[in-house]
């Protein structure tokens, strides 16, 4: 069986009972909204606190779990199913009891393989007053226990260092000192506390509460590829290879699910549009468009290999020869690549590595470079390119060089000659155009338009009067 998906799976707390509710409402549903357009299969349930409605496991006034299981699947049918906020002031809700129902279902239903972050969230300004706070300890060990990260959004809280990492967040959190400007109320005390005895949680105001909740999380470890590598026809070492880097792929890509399909239009006549059973497929080979009438013509037949070809000189493979699509690295798994590692490294040399990643795919032909350091040796893998990927550096000569050409007035006369011959009345480019008609409308005070090109070889056309010699 496969392994299982890598996701993220998050419980959001949300407070209808905040003083500025449609400001904590937009960053909620901006929230929701920018997970929904991600393409990912991370899951998450709400609960409303400080609502008309009872639904939970422990029976706590005003806290509602919605039934929906994934709201991003539609944000705007979870958004339509969340009941009112509770008038009586006396049945209001205790946030704490609101944590302690978001944890038990995080311990109950997220408890899976390829869960990679437990992510427990709250949005409140914390303005009611607590009535209980016997749930903190209980709240503080479940938490730490299931590697939760605790994510508060409402307090005016702003970070007082720059952050660009999760370990920078863990910092800003560690320093005391960037909760002091809290107000000194029971709430805030409590959450004081939660700060100092949890080990994954941030504080902050709305405007950051997107971004600390799509970044700062677990980050999702790349799979080893287990292939041996091969040596010769007997000799197999067993080996593991990671991506550390893929070309034209970003950390976090966002992609709508509602795709627009664009159809095929004539480059010359946008109105022209092509059905799409009448494109032929191509593919460019030396600058030239050749069409794929079968596809069976591309097809490569082969098992998955990663074999050792041979070594070459360092100064035979440059650096612009080394930017292909990928770069991985080959850890050392025992002791023989270990010390092919160092003797590479002594001698000056490259290995050269043929890789077929899956059965029936394109060979790769990569350049493994030897890394001895403190901490492993390892070979540091990067595709290389094919002849027609490289441009070779070409100089030109100084025209210093270039042979003397004396042109005398027949080689004149007969260029003009040729001139007349064959330079035939044609329509402008459109940028030239444009220039033709700022010209033209400056120096001979008439509009430029269509009408020019009907009839210029007239003698009162006004491209005879400026141009005659050329028309």
């Amino acid at each position: 069986m496969p392994p299982a998906a890598k996701r993220h799976c998050s419980v959001i707390i949300y407070d209808l009972a905040c003083k500025e509710q449609q400001e904590f409402e937009k960053s909620f549903k901006k929230l929701l909204y920018v997970k929904w357009n991600i393409n990912t299969k991370d899951t998450c349930r709400v609960i409303v606190m400080n609502s008309n409605k009872t639904q939970n496991k422990f029976d706590y006034k005003g806290i509602c779990l919605l039934t929906q299981e994934t709201p991003y699947a539609d944000p705007q049918k979870m958004l339509e199913n969340i009941p009112d906020v509770v008038e009586d002031k006396e049945d209001s809700s205790s946030w704490l009891e609101a944590l302690k129902v978001a944890c038990d279902f995080i311990v109950e239903d997220f408890d899976a393989p390829g869960v990679l972050t437990k992510q427990l969230v709250i949005f409140s300004d914390f303005s009611k007053d607590l009535n209980c706070y016997e749930l903190t300890k209980d709240v503080i060990k479940t938490v730490n226990n299931n590697n939760m990260f605790l994510y508060v959004f409402g307090p005016p809280v702003k970070p007082n260092i720059t952050i660009k990492t999760p370990q920078d967040v863990d910092k800003w959190m560690d320093n005391a000192a960037s909760l002091d400007n809290l107000p000194n109320s029971q709430n805030y005390r409590i959450l004081k506390v939660m700060v100092g005895k949890t080990k994954k949680r941030v504080v902050c105001h709305l405007d950051l509460s997107v971004h600390l909740f799509c970044t700062y999380i677990n980050n999702h470890e790349t799979q080893a590829w287990p292939q041996p590598l091969n040596f010769c026809k007997s000799l197999v070492v067993p080996s593991q290879t990671f991506r550390v880097l893929n070309k034209g792929k970003l950390n976090i890509r966002f992609q709508c699910k509602n795709k627009i399909i664009k159809p095929f239009v004539d480059a010359l006549n946008p109105d022209k549009v092509f059905d799409f059973f009448d494109i032929i497929k191509c593919v460019k080979r030396h600058d030239r468009l050749v069409p794929i009438r079968d596809a069976k013509r591309f097809h490569v037949e082969g098992e998955r290999c990663f074999k050792l070809l041979g070594f070459t000189d360092r100064v035979n493979i440059p650096e612009y020869y080394l930017r292909g699509e990928g770069t991985y690295f080959v850890k050392a798994v025992n002791c023989f690549t270990d010390s092919l590692v160092k003797v590479c490294k002594e001698e000056n040399v490259y290995g050269i590595a043929k890789r077929v990643y899956n059965k029936n795919n394109n060979p790769k032909f990569y350049a493994l470079i030897p890394v001895v350091s403190e901490e492993a040796n390892y070979f540091m893998m990067t595709m290389l390119p094919y002849a027609e990927g490289v441009k070779l550096a070409y100089e030109e000569k100084p025209v210093k060089t270039a042979p003397e050409v004396h042109i005398d007035s027949d080689l004149e006369n007969y260029l003009d000659s040729l001139e007349e011959k064959i330079m035939p009345p044609m329509i402008m480019a459109p940028t030239i155009t444009k220039f033709a008609e700022y010209s033209l409308n400056k120096e001979d005070g008439f509009k430029f338009g269509a009408s020019l090109f009907e009839n210029p070889t007239s003698d009162d056309h006004p491209f005879k009067k400026k141009w005659g010699s050329f028309i």
